[in-house]
């Protein structure tokens, strides 16, 4: 499938081999079969899927099968493929974008027990290259499989990580790691920096804003 972002009529459209329409779709980590069709049924064919077996703040896995990144290179796509499937079995003229959560996994943390969970920690986490190393292959093999398989249903791939899909520390503080100082001094530009205290970090300059020169 080919996808672009266009403008139509003033505003930002999607056009999907060759067809306008505005994004206006069903996004749910809970799907089930009569909302999944209600939906197409009333016109709205663009939906997104969340495959990660993550648990959300209430203690569910975000992806009602399970997980299928199972290991460094190693994936149960049929796992992956009966969540697409239950969008393309109910609603056949469906396009869909998949959000690809990329967080530390339990079995990455318990291999690397020095790596900051990503979910949490996320702005720690980034400077940890293994863990880069390895959500870097998931995605491609991931984009690989999509491809393959659903060639004409995949029209976006959202990637997701820090709390969810938020890109953020979900803790006040984050771990001080060898890997966030050393990524600290490069963007710093000095090779004797220190990481600020937690205070400083969070101080803010007007109302809730802060300078991001001090």
């Amino acid at each position: 499938m080919k996808s672009e972002i266009v403008k139509l009529n003033g505003a930002y459209a999607l056009k999907l081999d060759g067809k306008e329409q505005r994004y206006a779709g069903y996004r749910t980590w809970r799907p089930n079969a009569e909302y999944i069709k209600g939906f197409e049924d009333e016109g709205y064919n663009l939906m997104t899927v969340l495959p990660s077996g993550i648990k959300n703040a209430h203690g569910t896995p975000y992806a009602p099968h399970g997980e299928y990144w199972q290991g460094d290179g190693v994936y149960d796509f049929s796992i992956l493929k009966r969540q697409i499937d239950d969008y393309a079995e109910n609603a056949p003229g469906c396009r869909l974008a998949v959000n690809l959560m990329l967080d530390t996994r339990d079995w990455f943390l318990r291999d690397h027990p020095d790596c900051p969970n990503s979910f949490i920690y996320f702005s720690s986490a980034i400077s940890y290259e293994p863990w880069i190393r390895c959500a870097e292959r998931m995605l491609k093999d991931t984009v690989d499989f999509l491809l393959s398989e659903y060639p004409d249903k995949v029209f976006a791939i959202f990637l997701a990580a820090g709390g969810t899909c938020e890109w953020h520390n979900k803790a006040n503080d984050f771990p001080r790691t060898e890997g966030t100082l050393r990524h600290y001094r490069e963007w710093c530009g000095d090779p004797s920096a220190e990481i600020p205290a937690p205070e400083e970090i969070s101080a803010t300059t007007d109302q809730s804003f802060r300078n991001p020169e001090r």
